[in-house]
């Protein structure tokens, strides 16, 4: 951990642990919404916390891929049977991180869970920590949220906007954001028109945005991930500065890195 002066004159912290960057040191129910990476968090922030000796549940209320689901230590199904809560409480007795689902599809991914079965298990003192992916971007830095979208447990004690940093200063089309057309009515962007710092920020900010269903008392962090693949730090400084003296962003944190290497970069704490 290292204490560095931005350039605004604001403390920030360095880690190379998201747990310590994330300030996990108690019970959470950790929702990822956004994209750039949110498998890649979710599944680095367990194996984080496993080494650490904690019990941790992965799931969600939409769909991974079997592939992910499998670096827990276990994959448990439900496939409506209702036995599962004692195959659950059996398996947190052998294994430290078990990915929960409800049914493998066809297409090779795993059905996530309803979030009321999520609050529950919160309730359930053997489990340290849950983390939900509680939305899909389809590998896009980017995303606008439908109408259903996201899918945010109403236990979620955290909730973590997860974006691509390689995407500002890029161009508004399919590759960069998924559902740009709901982008576009909340940022104002247009089709092959700049994403700039003040767009994120109000995809951040707008009821509609990527906070949308967040507990009133959840902390809400943005995380920018792709800091390695950030050559020209124009957009991104412009973003942070605008982020962190902003009032219409007081309630959020702040967090940039890049899962890839391991290095995160604290700039705001969030309110809650």
């Amino acid at each position: 951990m290292k204490h560095i002066l931005s350039q605004q004159d604001h403390i920030i912290t360095e880690y190379n642990k998201l747990n310590r960057a994330l300030c996990i040191n108690q019970k959470e129910n950790i929702s990822l919404v956004g994209g750039g990476g949110k498998s890649s968090l979710m599944i680095a922030l367990a194996q984080e916390l496993k080494e650490m000796g904690k019990k941790i549940i992965t799931t969600t209320t939409t769909k991974v891929w079997h592939d992910e689901a499998k670096r827990g230590d276990c994959v448990l199904l439900m496939e409506d049977s209702s036995k599962w809560s004692a195959e659950l409480s059996n398996a947190i007795k052998r294994y430290n991180h078990i990915f929960l689902g409800d049914t493998l599809t066809k297409e090779g991914k795993v059905k996530g869970v309803d979030k009321n079965i999520i609050n529950e298990l919160y309730t359930m003192p053997e489990i340290d920590l849950l983390i939900v992916e509680a939305d899909g971007a389809k590998g896009r830095p980017l995303k606008a949220n439908d109408i259903h979208e996201p899918q945010i447990p109403s236990s979620s004690t955290m909730v973590i906007a997860v974006m691509g940093a390689d995407a500002m200063g890029k161009k508004l089309n399919d590759a960069t954001v998924l559902r740009k057309e709901q982008f576009s009515l909340i940022t104002g962007v247009k089709q092959e028109m700049i994403i700039d710092p003040s767009a994120i920020i109000s995809l951040i900010i707008h009821p509609s945005g990527l906070f949308k269903g967040a507990p009133d008392d959840s902390k809400k962090v943005v995380f920018l991930n792709r800091l390695d693949m950030i050559s020209d730090r124009y957009y991104l400084d412009d973003f942070i500065g605008k982020f962190i003296n902003s009032l219409n962003t007081r309630e959020y944190g702040l967090i940039a890195g890049s899962i890839k290497t391991g290095h995160y970069i604290k700039y705001k704490l969030p309110i809650g």
